[in-house]
């Protein structure tokens, strides 16, 4: 491990901003709380709240639909009955209604339901209105930005330099197909189940630098090796991640101490970890506990974490994105946590001369 030999330490007001943060979110949610919020009209039930159906609060959702109303539609159409919400909003509203409830085809109406109408949306109308928005909404979302990983407060006090990231897979459980070909290359056996890989990084700030999808039957540490520098930012030839155990074939990566095989026993024995080996590796779990953190936020939506998920996989992906995106922003400018503060502020690596 290491360490750097006179840390100095400040809090987030005195750090300097990271350049991943929007310009026009604080306006935009200045001008929604002026002038009403028009999520706050769609919720429903009335004793019920838009962070209680969709997992985000209205100011985010408002701030996400100014953000790329632009990009998703071509005109605006007023919603009858409504002073501020438009059909476009209660499109936009559903599509995260239906990410985090996951109705099932017969409950649609009771849940993709808006405050004011006498009945909700079939599964009918929202293929024909909805899907085809989130589709594009998972193409153009930019709230993950890979250089956030650079930030001179993503430091933790025994892991000062050089890393940068944390790393961890997590499983998307799907309904088994009728092809035996795509069940062989999406059944993993240690989760029992046919599964999509959701792999995640993120910075010891927690806020996520990037993320890949990939099939059940691959392993962990081969699908980062092969992301990097394809779907993934190429890593710095000075950079480190840090992860658990199946990482261990990704070059530069911190990882846990493992027992080793004593030479010569039949069974195989292992000698035991030494104390100073257990207390690195205390540490470095405290630490890389920051990304279940990120991990449990995701799979907070009962589309993610509740029955398995019947749909195509290009509705799976646009789905995944436009969480991991939402997610990525409710944690980094709505609900950031203490974690935010970060640790520093001081470069990752400094080149000897």
């Amino acid at each position: 491990m290491t360490c750097s030999d006179t840390p100095r330490v400040c809090r987030s007001a005195d750090a300097p901003s990271s350049p991943s943060l929007h310009r026009g979110m604080a306006a935009s949610v200045q001008g929604a709380a002026a002038q009403g919020n028009p999520f706050d009209d769609l919720v429903w039930p009335a004793d019920s709240t838009c962070k209680a159906r969709t997992g985000y609060s209205t100011d985010q959702l408002y701030s996400h639909f100014e953000e790329y109303k632009l990009e998703l539609f071509d005109a605006v159409t007023p919603l009858p009955g409504y002073a501020r919400a438009t059909e476009e909003m209660k499109r936009f509203y559903l599509i995260f209604v239906y990410i985090h409830l996951h109705p099932l085809t017969q409950n649609f109406s009771a849940v993709l339901r808006i405050a004011g109408e006498g009945g909700g949306a079939n599964k009918y109308w929202y293929d024909r209105y909805c899907r085809p928005i989130a589709w594009k909404l998972g193409q153009v979302m930019r709230e993950i930005h890979p250089e956030d990983r650079f930030n001179l407060m993503n430091h933790c006090p025994f892991f000062s330099d050089r890393i940068t990231e944390i790393i961890d897979t997590l499983p998307v459980r799907i309904a088994c197909s009728l092809n035996s070909m795509i069940n062989n290359i999406s059944y993993n056996p240690k989760y029992a189940a046919c599964i999509i890989k959701l792999t995640i990084a993120c910075t010891f700030t927690g806020i996520p630098t990037k993320f890949a999808i990939n099939l059940g039957i691959q392993h962990d540490g081969r699908i980062a090796f092969e992301e990097e520098g394809l779907s993934w930012e190429e890593r710095l030839e000075w950079e480190w991640s840090m992860a658990d155990g199946p990482y261990e074939s990704l070059p530069r990566c911190f990882l846990k101490h493992r027992p080793q095989a004593i030479p010569g026993t039949n069974p195989i024995q292992y000698a035991p970890l030494t104390q100073n080996q257990l207390a690195d590796n205390w540490l470095i779990e405290f630490y890389r506990g920051r990304i279940e953190h990120i991990n449990a936020q995701f799979v907070a939506h009962d589309l993610f974490n509740g029955r398995r998920f019947r749909g195509t996989y290009q509705d799976l992906v646009a789905y995944i994105n436009i969480t991991m995106h939402a997610t990525t922003a409710q944690i980094r400018d709505f609900e950031p946590t203490r974690q935010r503060e970060g640790f520093g502020p001081f470069p990752h690596y400094s080149p000897v001369p």
